[in-house]
């Protein structure tokens, strides 16, 4: 059990190395799936265990060295690392400024979505009102322009056709 430890714990500096190699091995890769197949093809290991490797790497950076650990993820924790994140890409530093430029944006888009649907309402009351006045404005003149009531027939048909580009705009 000890000499099993031992082994562990000696090969937690290499974690380091080998997330170190993977990152810039993962430079000439245009996409990353490209990058886990070539890991999975040449080093046997899955996308998790390149991910953890490389999250070893990026959180060594920032502290000095690996003390005490029996395994990949004890390292990760030693390190203040909680491991690699769902989108398989560890947390950075800067993370924390565009998480909040992210939630800054969002709060404006949820705003402007907001006045959109107050635009929105105030264009269909305008066009409501538009018909309404085009309605009333068409009674009155068809009283006055009707061949019943003394107009002609091409008047009013005038008169309909006005009517009818005018619902249109409106």
């Amino acid at each position: 059990m000890q000499a099993d430890a031992a082994a562990r714990q000696a090969s937690a500096p290499h974690w380091s190395r080998i997330g170190e190699v993977l990152l810039e091995a993962k430079t000439h890769f245009e996409r990353t799936s490209e990058f886990y197949d070539w890991s999975k093809r040449n080093f046997g290991i899955g996308k998790d265990q390149t991910i953890k490797h490389v999250a070893v790497a990026v959180a060594a950076e920032t502290k000095s060295r690996i003390r005490d650990a029996s395994s990949l993820n004890a390292a990760l924790k030693e390190m203040g690392h909680s491991g690699y994140r769902p989108s398989g890409t560890p947390k950075r530093p800067w993370h924390g400024d565009v998480q909040s430029n992210i939630d800054r944006a969002k709060r404006e888009a949820k705003h402007f979505l907001e006045d959109a649907q107050t635009r929105q309402q105030e264009r269909e009351a305008e066009k409501k009102l538009a018909e309404r006045l085009i309605d009333i404005g068409f009674k009155v003149l068809a009283k006055e322009l009707h061949p019943d009531k003394g107009g002609s027939r091409e008047t009013m048909a005038r008169l309909n056709l006005v009517r009818k580009r005018l619902m249109k705009c409106a």
